[in-house]
């Protein structure tokens, strides 16, 4: 791909095809001595500001056509917020001599509790919600 970009900006600047080969062995001491690096490039920069603005003028129609089609009455919107209601401590302070007890915390923080949000096509916004993340028990007798 690279050898065709490159063949067609040579072309576009009038360099001829016999002098410009563009073999894969010219690109990686290029890329070395320029500092440059492939890399992908990402969804939204593809997109430029004036397609992005067409884009969300012409979304509320799409929206109404698309409700008319399947039926729809109501369009529910929600959003899921992490909490750190509690951040679980990786190391403790305990007096010397007071026996050691291991928790499996892998030196990470956890997130236990999601808030969900949520609206509707008619403005109202209902009473946040949430969910609790919890690891299913080894021990069927300690669940719930």
């Amino acid at each position: 791909m690279l050898t065709r970009k490159s063949l067609q900006i040579a072309s576009e600047i009038g360099v001829s095809a016999k002098v410009f080969t563009a073999s894969w062995t010219w690109w990686p001491p290029f890329f070395l001595s320029a500092q440059a690096r492939l890399r992908m490039r990402a969804h939204q920069g593809q997109i430029s500001l004036a397609e992005n603005r067409t884009k969300a003028a012409a979304f509320p129609s799409e929206i109404q056509q698309r409700t008319g089609d399947l039926g729809v009455d109501v369009v529910y919107s929600a959003d899921q917020t992490p909490l750190f209601f509690e951040h679980i401590p990786t190391k403790t302070i305990a007096a010397e001599g007071t026996q050691t007890v291991w928790v499996r915390s892998a030196g990470k923080t956890k997130k236990r509790v999601t808030c969900m949000l949520l609206g509707d096509s008619f403005g109202n916004k209902y009473n946040p919600f949430l969910i609790c993340k919890t690891m299913t028990p080894v021990k069927k007798e300690t669940e719930n």
